[in-house]
């Protein structure tokens, strides 16, 4: 008699940044050799498996929303990455949107005047901006149906990677050194640091030469932000694509036949970067309305 073990086999369903899926219901299918079984679970799916090669496949509905091959010939546990949106960074950016438009509306109806209209931007710029990706790259192959998107977020301090194979799309989290998220979250608190430095400014009214000071100070510290993300950004790739930004052809791994094709890609910095750049510069012509003023006052003192 002869007893073929069981495996616990633990996924975790994640969304397409990295976050844990939530408040939705998923059908997981694990398909080895035209067997299928199946389990309708909501954050985590839990199998007990023979030892073998399985094929894992997330549903929202119909929709196949993650596809995974996976080897079987332990207890493990393991991920599966969704092509699932995250509700987190929608409600950030509604809530931006909003902001923003009471902000230009107090302004038009005289409430607030300019600079501090520039100020509240630019800290809405910065809320905006940490939820977006700040790198990113595409790739595709209309020849082998193949698409490739990675992109890099701060908030989760990721870098994630879908891939479309024909109609099975396959998601990864890259292995970052835990190092390097303690890195990206010093990112995230000097960042949130250098507008809050200008929210601070706006409070300050009677003390023009330390609201110049700190408003200076924040601009630093965000471009400072700036450079050094760019400079460790550059180092982390240029082992695997040869820096920052460029493109070329990567030869890419097709996971469920085993075939490596050539895919054309770009990549450099995403739109999350170029907002933090568009609220440097409003804090630059912020800081400078500021310091013509405190001279203008310098010299009627005078």
């Amino acid at each position: 008699m002869i007893f073929t073990p069981l495996f616990n086999l633990k996924l975790s369903i994640l969304d397409r940044r990295g976050f844990q899926l939530k408040n939705i219901k998923l059908k997981v299918v694990a398909t080895r050799e035209n067997k299928k079984i199946e389990k309708f679970v909501d954050t985590q799916a839990v199998f007990s498996l023979p030892p073998g090669t399985y094929k894992i496949n997330a549903y929202s509905v119909d929709d196949l929303i993650s596809s995974k091959k996976l080897d079987v010939t332990k207890d493990e546990k393991d991920y599966l990455l969704t092509t699932e949106d995250p509700f987190f960074p929608f409600l950030i950016e509604v809530f931006a949107l909003i902001s923003a438009i009471v902000t230009v509306a107090f302004f038009l109806l005289k409430i607030i005047s300019f600079k501090i209209l520039l100020k509240l931007v630019v800290f809405i710029s910065i809320v905006v901006a940490l939820v977006l990706p700040w790198w990113g790259l595409y790739g595709s192959s209309s020849k082998y149906s193949i698409e490739r998107e990675c992109n890099a977020y701060l908030i989760p301090s990721n870098i994630v990677t879908i891939t479309k194979f024909r109609n099975n799309p396959a998601g990864e989290l890259s292995n970052i050194p835990q190092e390097f998220n303690v890195f990206l979250l010093a990112i995230i608190t000097i960042t949130l640091l250098g507008g809050f430095l200008g929210v601070i400014s706006i409070l300050i009214r009677k003390h023009r030469k330390i609201r110049l000071t700190v408003l200076f100070i924040g601009l630093i510290i965000l471009t400072v932000s700036a450079g050094i993300y760019v400079f460790a950004m550059n180092e982390l790739f240029k082992v695997g694509l040869g820096g920052l930004q460029g493109s070329s052809t990567l030869n890419i791994e097709n996971p469920f036949t085993g075939e490596y094709v050539n895919v054309h890609a770009s990549w450099g910095l995403s739109i999350g970067f170029y907002i933090l750049c568009f609220a440097i510069s409003l804090m630059s012509i912020s800081t400078f309305l500021e310091f013509l003023r405190f001279r203008s006052v310098k010299i009627k003192l005078k």
